[in-house]
């Protein structure tokens, strides 16, 4: 009789302490819904049923957006209705990445609480082709809601961030879409190098372009510039491919030949015009929500 006793008290402490850990994990629990409600736009044939389509350019930290606009500006927070689906091309196949929510705002305004203390909203204030581009000078991308016109959250259940499931940006896609095994800390300048290999020069002749405006410059000397430094690029993802890892050194690498590209465009642009690009290039704002 004492054993079987003993048996039931052990049997009803490991139910017990499973249900304290339920209890204690509700990240698991929002992350399982929000994967539940979205695993069908694996298939982004599917994404396009349900009304999503692309909205704006393939950025080196996010992808590419596909918005559901009627979720978009909707004031209802649903975590099983994203406004927003971020997928990445991956050997030429779309990848779902992660989903968006977004909450349209008035200056100063709050948006709804989050169910995690995890989950942040970050604010935009710009237009789009400013946001995309990492153009807009106000864009902080923290709580300073006294400009803000949206406020979003970034969850990235489909694929791995290093700076957290929740982080607004996700240094590591680079590296995914290239075939090399991404860091825990992902450097930056390593991830935008990286991302020349795709569609890279024509999203940065165009972040110059936005940049300048009408300033003349020499376009096809920047444009031969970038060229040169893709191959160098190129030649060290394929190295990195063949070793199936990726260390420091590796990205300091590719961050020299990165800063090195845009020293060469420097030296193409007068002071003035360096001023209008540099501002964007290096503020810690561009592309890179704090």
């Amino acid at each position: 009789m004492r054993s079987r006793n003993l048996v039931l008290i052990l049997i009803l402490l490991i139910m017990y302490s499973g249900s304290i850990r339920a209890q204690e994990n509700p990240e698991s629990d929002v992350i399982s819904e929000i994967r539940a409600a979205t695993k069908i736009f694996k298939d982004q044939k599917m994404a396009e049923l349900y009304g999503y389509r692309k909205f704006g350019p393939d950025m080196p930290n996010m992808g590419t957006h596909w918005l559901y606009l009627t979720a978009a500006v909707d004031r209802n927070f649903d975590l099983s209705r994203p406004s927003t689906l971020t997928y990445l091309t991956i050997d030429g196949e779309p990848v779902l990445t992660g989903v968006a929510y977004t909450y349209p705002v008035q200056p100063g305004e709050t948006p709804p609480s989050l169910p995690l203390k995890e989950m942040k909203w970050h604010y935009h204030s710009g237009n789009l082709e400013e946001e995309a581009f990492g153009l807009h000078p106000k864009m902080k991308q923290s709580n300073e809601k006294d400009i803000a016109n949206l406020a979003m959250l970034h969850a990235w259940v489909w694929k791995d961030n290093p700076e957290g499931m929740f982080a607004a940006d996700n240094w590591a896609l680079s590296f995914i879409r290239n075939g090399i095994a991404a860091p825990d800390k992902p450097v930056i300048e390593a991830s935008k190098a990286l991302f020349m290999l795709n569609g890279g020069i024509s999203y940065y002749l165009k972040f110059i372009e936005l940049s300048v405006g009408d300033a003349v410059y020499d376009k096809e000397e920047v444009r031969s510039i970038m060229k040169k430094y893709t191959s160098g690029i190129e030649e060290k993802a394929l190295q990195l491919r063949a070793n199936k890892e990726i260390n420091e050194e590796d990205q300091a690498e590719l961050k020299r030949l990165w800063l090195e590209m845009w020293s060469s465009i420097r030296n193409e642009m007068t002071e003035n015009i360096w001023a209008a690009i540099e501002v964007h290039l290096y503020s810690d704002d561009s592309m890179h929500h704090k």
